[in-house]
Order: C-alpha cells, then sequence, then structure tokens
C-alpha cells in the first residue's frame, strides 16, 4: 500500500469510529468480509464525506498493483524532472 492509500485509511477509520464505534485496523486490511460490513454500516449512516472515502477504498484495495504503480509512475515522473539551472550569466 502508498502513503496515500494508508492516510485515506487512517482518515476513513478516525471518521467512522464516531459514527459505527471501533474499527479493527489488521481486519479492515486484510479481511473483505469485515471490511464490506463496515462499508455498509457507513453506507446506513449517509454522511456523505465518508461515502466518499468508502468509494475511494473501494477501487483502491480492490486494485491494490495498480494503485501501486501509480505511485511509481510519479516518483519516476518527480526524478526525470529537469534540474535547475546552477550557472549564472557570467558562470
Amino acid at each position: 500500500m502508498n502513503n496515500n492509500t494508508l492516510r485515506l485509511i487512517a482518515q476513513f477509520t478516525v471518521r467512522a469510529r464516531k459514527l459505527i464505534g471501533t474499527i479493527d485496523l489488521k481486519q479492515f486490511t486484510e479481511n473483505e468480509t469485515y471490511r464490506e460490513s463496515i462499508f455498509s454500516q457507513v453506507d446506513d449512516k449517509g454522511d456523505e464525506e465518508l461515502l466518499i472515502m468508502t468509494l475511494s477504498l473501494r477501487e483502491v484495495l480492490a486494485n491494490p498493483e495498480e494503485s501501486d504503480q501509480k505511485e511509481e509512475d510519479t516518483t519516476n515522473a518527480k526524478d526525470a524532472a529537469p534540474k535547475k539551472y546552477l550557472f549564472g550569466a557570467r558562470g
């Protein structure tokens, strides 16, 4: 999992705890049936921001390899960025 996915999971669990109670992070990341039960409980509550997070997490966790490739692509693009011009007009 990349940093964005971990950040999204953390934000989701903190917000969801306020509505549905405690969430076991280990089970949430490893057990698909547990994760879906949490998602369905959040869907029942109807909090708009949590619903958006739920949709994002479902997409990311359904295809973890794809999200890791996207992160690698962005890091490669950052590395390929042109370097700053260090010499002045007289240097």
